[in-house]
This record gives structure tokens, sequence and C-alpha cells, in this order.
């Protein structure tokens, strides 16, 4: 059993902080506010150093792509083990996004899903038509949940090492059937999955102003909300209350920890 230290070096503490947005808001460039060494891991088919590149920004980013679940897995535990080694370089963990890399491992159960009805239904060729290739079972669901939680399990572990880590999600916006005004979410699926993404994240933050340039032509970088007060508004919340107490603010995650610090 792992026992915490009950006193907290605020300095050098970690955070594990998940912003959601409509598209075309300022997740991907609000990267730059970040400390470096960044870890930039793009799950999306767009190449962030475009979006990156308008700005002169000289930070320290390394982009990677992860191939599928497996590599995403080991990978991270790689990076725990170069960590412990004292070979862990990154001071920030960016992970651009979490929509796109449930909608990957969806897809890799597609496949296995498909190929067992190949194998299994060899002589009615049953499974080439598109619906048969692209349909998941209830089963499925569930490992498709897992499959996050194992992601993010391993992803806000790097937070208690003192690391900031962040994720990005796309934005749902959606008017229950049993009443009330519209509420706004993380995109996020599979069993029981959305239910626990408040025991991994320290921080979610739902962008209320995107990015945009001023009449200057200069940018303008996102505004943020760590809390909501409307229970029928979007998914909020923040475990430190300086933060909350801050307002919404501009998405910079140097001040943010900053204050997470008490600096």
């Amino acid at each position: 059993m792992k026992n915490l230290d009950s006193n907290i070096d605020l300095s050098n503490i970690g955070a594990c902080i998940l912003i959601y947005a409509d598209t075309d808001s300022g997740k991907t460039v609000s990267a730059l506010t970040c400390e470096e060494p960044i870890l930039f891991i793009n799950t999306e088919s767009k190449d962030p150093r475009l979006t990156h590149q308008q700005f002169d920004h000289k930070k320290k980013i390394r982009y990677i792509v992860p191939e599928g679940f497996n590599d995403f897995m080991d990978s991270m535990n790689e990076w725990i083990t170069q960590y412990e080694a004292g070979k862990f370089p990154f001071k920030t963990l960016f992970l651009d996004g979490l929509t796109f890399a449930q909608s990957g491992f969806r897809k890799e159960l597609e496949d296995s899903r498909y190929n067992l009805r190949l194998e299994s239904d060899k002589d009615t060729k049953f499974g080439k038509g598109l619906i048969a290739q692209m349909a998941l079972e209830q089963l499925d669901w569930g490992p498709l949940g897992s499959m996050m939680n194992r992601l993010m399990f391993l992803f806000n572990r790097f937070s208690h090492l003192g690391i900031v880590c962040i994720a990005t999600a796309i934005a749902v916006h959606d008017t229950p059937k049993w009443g009330g005004g519209l509420r706004t979410a993380p995109g996020l699926i599979g069993k029981d999955f959305p239910k626990f993404l408040h025991g991994y994240f320290d921080f979610i933050g739902y962008i209320i102003e995107p990015f945009k340039y001023d009449e200057e032509k200069r940018p303008v970088f996102p505004k943020v909300s760590f809390h909501c007060q409307d229970e029928f508004g979007y998914m909020a919340r923040s475990n430190i209350n300086a933060v909350t107490e801050k307002g919404p603010a501009p998405l910079d995650f140097g001040k943010i920890m900053k204050v997470v610090r008490g600096a």
C-alpha cells in the first residue's frame, strides 16, 4: 500500500487538467502556454505543428503520434520507467485529444469484432457489408470504457510525479429527455467511463470564450471556466478554491499552475 505524505510541497506539485470545448476554440494552441519542455501527444488527424507555427513561440515541444492503444500504454509505461531513472525531461504532458483517442480505440474494437465474425462465419460469408463491419456488440462497450480508464489511470499517475498533465476533449451539448436546460460535457463514451472523469482530473474546464484575433490582429487566447453554478450548464470542477475564486480567466496554463502552486 502506498503512503502519501500529509505535507505537500506545492511549489513542485503536478496537476491533471481536462479542457473541453467546441472545435476551433483554441484547445490546441493553448499548449503554447505550458511549462516546457512539452511532450505533445497528438491523436487527431490534423497536424498541430501547423497551428503552433503561426506563433513565434520558441517553445521546446516534442510531437508524437501513438499508433493504437497498446502503443499508447507501452509508451506511458516506458516514460514512467524513464522518470524513475531520472531520464524523463518533460515538465508537461499535453494529450490532444481524448475524443479522438477514444474514436481510434473504437475503430480497433470494430476491426477486432469484424475479424472474429469473419473467422466464425466463413461458410455464410457473414460480415462483408459495412454495417456488419462497423457494428459493435453490447459487450464491446465495456472494453472501450476499460481502455479509456486504463489510459487515464496512467496519464493521471504522471501528475503525482510533479508533471502537469493536460488533456483536451470536444464538447457535446444535449437537452435531457427528462427535462431541464441544455447541458454541456466532454464528448466521451464507453460504459461507466464518463462517470469516472472527476476521479482522474483535478480540474475540468470549459472554454466559454474561444480563441480569436482582436481588431489589431493580435491573438486573444480563449477564456476558461472551472466552476459552474447552473445545474443545467456545463461540467466543471476545481480541487483548489483559489482557482475557482479567480472566476473565468484566460486559458494560460503557466498562470493557472502559479495559482495552484501558490506562487
